[in-house]
């Protein structure tokens, strides 16, 4: 159920003027069953059978250009421009993964060898990447609205390794021009290797999410990110990226804040 912005302005402007509003809601949704869907894996073989693993969710609301077509689009960037080189120049084994059921459900969670649960190889991986919602327009609350600016939005970002490693993304996305702010939760799909992401989320699960609002400067920003994380990941051992006390016992990792504190 969504409420819209016009609509919780009425139930807030009644509500407090003290009128007691009483909601009722009928649903009726028909059981749909024996419906066929897929998971995909796609290998980029390397020169190591050690993987950098790049999870996509291929499910998403409205027009979702935001959640998750912006996603998709930057992991198919990635696989062709790693798939540009001569395998002996790509130290390790590149990985896609692509689940229908935004990270929790059965295809992502609930199948062996997939890749997001305790079941995979994750001894064997030197980096996993979620790819979602990597570029958004900037958006501000004005005279009760929202409205869009030419800039683009700051990202939530989580990083989970060694801090060698941490601090070594955090060091890309800022070189890159990708504005970050607080760590507010742990790696997506789990802490079972380094990890790191980014994720818009204004405007995502809303009818909003077109795809005027992702701009193409922060699709290459981010992109462009991406890919020198995993160039500088390739340089790392698997110990150095992993740190002697993995995982942190902290899901967040051990930078913290917009600025790594």
């Amino acid at each position: 159920m969504t409420v819209s912005q016009d609509e919780g302005f009425a139930l807030r402007d009644r509500l407090g003027a003290g009128e007691k509003i009483t909601v009722t809601l009928r649903l009726d949704v028909p059981e749909v069953t024996n419906v066929q869907t897929a998971w995909t894996k796609a290998t980029l073989p390397g020169a190591s059978d050690e993987e950098i693993i790049i999870l996509t969710h291929t499910d998403g609301y409205f027009q979702a250009a935001t959640d998750n077509n912006s996603g998709m689009a930057g992991t198919l960037e990635l696989a062709r421009h790693y798939a540009a080189f001569p395998r002996a120049q790509r130290p390790r084994t590149l990985v896609f993964i692509q689940f229908p059921d935004h990270h929790h459900g059965e295809i992502a969670r609930g199948r062996k060898d997939v890749g997001i649960d305790a079941t995979y190889n994750w001894k064997n991986v030197a980096l996993k990447l979620t790819m979602e919602h990597p570029s958004e327009t900037l958006l501000y609350m004005y005279n009760g609205d929202l409205t869009a600016t030419n800039a683009m939005s700051a990202s939530r970002w989580s990083a989970f390794g060694s801090p060698e490693f941490e601090r070594m993304t955090l060091d890309q996305l800022r070189d890159f021009g990708v504005s970050v702010y607080g760590v507010e939760d742990g790696p997506k799909n789990g802490n079972y290797a380094p990890s790191f992401h980014i994720i818009n989320h204004v405007v995502y699960h809303t009818s909003l999410d077109t795809h005027e609002l992702v701009p193409n400067e922060g699709m290459s920003r981010s992109i462009r990110a991406f890919a020198s994380i995993i160039d500088k990941v390739n340089t790392m051992t698997l110990s150095q990226l992993r740190g002697p006390n993995f995982p942190p016992k902290d899901p967040r990792g051990t930078l913290l804040g917009p600025i790594g504190q």
